[in-house]
């Protein structure tokens, strides 16, 4: 049996041979129901030490896509003539959304719905890029009221500031479904793309565990079943077709300018991340870039090596303050949280073990 530390993740730390993913990558769990120290189902491995999500690269290589656009065109088929609206697109105005709405309208002739479990603090480039985002199509804007309350509250409890938005961005698209009548909803890609089970890829539905307010018509869907899912193709298709703006330097925590700049909680996000499992901003953007063969494993590591960790600068400040609390209070919290089988002190500083992070693992 795996022995469970904090999170109840293993705490036999192992790395992917192919990325830098470890074992400490949380799979998707239904966020209403998870408790801080359960075991959690985290990013499976081979018995050659490469991750389920590596694996699902090669699998693609092998699918006939054409064949699966087929599948997808005669699905919209079937919904094509619902007006005045027959699809829905959850979404924020990032370039994957931005990416799944212009295709189904432009590529596909769908007439689309859009809409945005609202972020909890709008960073001024995820507001220009939401203004964009409702030019592709009509937009239901969702913003629930004790959206502080329960940030505030998810940091203190689980240490897990982005929960709320996490769950409303989920459960946004099934339940307008069942409000308008509008029975498929679409998201991007397929969970296991990023390391959750496997067997998920069997279906581009999906589990409706996830949805539990859908109607009973609901149908959600992936649209990266259909399509070959790409993150930097999705940039640059958004780029040139949506009017998607990247950040004008590097985010802070990693070396990309185009990934999570909506909300000025990913921040904390990934930072509270780091500390519960190793793996920072900058790890799940060089796992895309290894996946989708623009660097190679040893450019992550060295990009990791420098920029996962990183302190998020001015942007906790505005964490802390929409939540009510000190800095300090912030830092006490994150290094309570942080994962005994992952950190120790070195001089004061807190260091990831040996063996915990990505440049020692071979």
């Amino acid at each position: 049996m795996t022995e469970r530390g904090r999170y109840g993740l293993p705490t036999t730390v192992r790395f992917c041979k192919r990325c830098v993913i470890s074992n400490q990558r949380f799979s998707s769990t239904v966020e209403r129901n998870s408790q801080p120290e359960e075991a959690k189902d985290t990013i499976a491995f081979d018995d050659e030490g490469v991750c389920s999500a590596c694996r699902y690269v090669e699998r693609k290589a092998q699918i006939d896509w054409p064949a699966r656009e087929a599948m997808l065109v005669a699905l919209l088929d079937k919904h094509r003539d619902r007006k005045p609206y027959n699809v829905i697109v959850p979404g924020s105005g990032g370039k994957d959304s931005m990416y799944v709405a212009h295709m189904l309208k432009h590529r596909y002739g769908m007439t689309p719905l859009t809409i945005t479990g609202s972020p909890i603090i709008y960073t001024d480039i995820g507001r220009k890029n939401f203004d964009a985002w409702c030019r592709l199509a009509d937009n239901v804007l969702y913003t629930p009221h004790d959206y502080r309350e329960r940030t505030r509250d998810n940091f203190l409890r689980y240490l897990h500031p982005f929960r709320a938005f996490i769950t409303e961005q989920v459960h946004a698209g099934p339940r307008l479904s069942k409000q308008t009548g509008i029975p498929l909803v679409f998201y991007g890609e397929p969970r296991a793309e990023r390391g959750n089970d496997p067997r998920e890829l069997e279906t581009p539905i999906m589990d409706a565990k996830f949805y539990p307010e859908a109607g009973p018509d609901t149908e959600v869907h992936y649209f990266g079943w259909y399509h070959y899912w790409r993150t930097q193709a999705n940039f640059y298709y958004a780029v040139e077709n949506c009017g998607f703006t990247p950040n004008t330097e590097r985010t802070i925590g990693t070396y990309s300018k185009m990934s999570s700049l909506d909300d000025a909680v990913d921040f904390a996000h990934y930072h509270t991340t780091a500390a519960k499992t190793g793996l920072g901003r900058a790890s799940y953007n060089a796992v895309d870039d290894i996946r989708d063969g623009y660097i190679d494993r040893d450019e992550a590591v060295a990009l990791v090596k420098r920029y996962d960790h990183e302190w998020p600068g001015l942007w906790i400040n505005v964490f802390c303050e929409y939540i009510g609390i000190t800095v300090a209070e912030y830092k006490e919290r994150v290094d309570a949280g942080r994962s005994e089988h992952l950190w120790h002190r070195v001089d004061g500083a807190w260091q990831l073990k040996t063996g915990c992070a990505v440049w020692h693992a071979c």
